[in-house]
């Protein structure tokens, strides 16, 4: 699944520079045992075995101005899942959208034309859409048997640096999408920060959009949150 965020004028790496005001430090060097396929291995690991995940996350889009908030909780065994997304566009209004799957079938969407698709795969590709690229990377990496490439495996020329953002240590992916259509805009550069302590990721960064996530692995999730009746907050 491949979500194009892509402007005839993008804008640059300036969100980086912003979070200098949010507890950045320059950025360092990775242990010398430490390589880009290694982190992203372990990344990859580290969600495809988790029993459980939750996260509350913060989006920003530049081109246009637009700003949100989503929300994710998985669970393995039985298999659940649920997306909750509030954004506003041009009206002062609020609007909040989710996806709930049960044992990899799209138990309620409340949403656009695509309400009713049948199964955790296509119900889920909506959501990239929705919040930023972010947004669908996450299901990608919780639900490997249903999304079997690799969602870093978008980025060209990929580096690894290290940093501390907002008190934690982090590795630093950085790398340029691949060009889908040739000639069709310049490559969007990413900027991914994987916290040390347990490779998860905390924050996205691209010409076009930027995400902070708050993730926690393995908690104990409330079987009401997988309820129609919840409101995901």
């Amino acid at each position: 699944m491949k979500v194009i965020m892509r402007f005839l004028f993008p804008v640059t790496l300036g969100s980086l520079a912003l979070l200098s005001c949010s507890g950045q430090v320059p950025a360092g060097k990775p242990s010398t045992l430490d390589t880009y396929s290694s982190v992203v291995k372990r990344v990859r690991e580290t969600y495809a075995t988790c029993k459980s995940y939750r996260d509350r996350a913060t989006f920003t889009w530049f081109l246009p101005p637009r700003q949100g908030t989503f929300a994710t909780a998985f669970q393995r065994e039985p298999r659940l899942f649920r997306f909750d997304n509030w954004y506003r566009l041009y009206s002062p209004e609020e609007d909040h959208d989710f996806i709930l799957s049960v044992s990899g079938k799209t138990n309620f969407y409340k949403g656009d034309s695509s309400a009713g698709r049948p199964n955790e795969a296509s119900a889920i590709g909506i959501v990239g859409p929705t919040t930023g690229f972010f947004g669908s990377s996450i299901p990608e990496l919780l639900l490997p048997d249903v999304f079997k490439k690799d969602p870093f495996a978008y980025l060209q020329k990929p580096t690894l640096d290290a940093s501390v953002l907002i008190g934690e240590d982090c590795y630093i992916i950085k790398g340029e999408q691949e060009e889908i259509v040739k000639d069709s805009a310049p490559p969007e550069t990413w900027a991914i920060w994987v916290r040390k302590r347990d490779y998860l990721i905390i924050r996205m960064d691209f010409d076009t959009s930027s995400v902070t996530i708050r993730p926690e692995l393995n908690p104990a999730i409330d079987s009401k949150v997988f309820s129609r009746d919840d409101d995901g907050r």
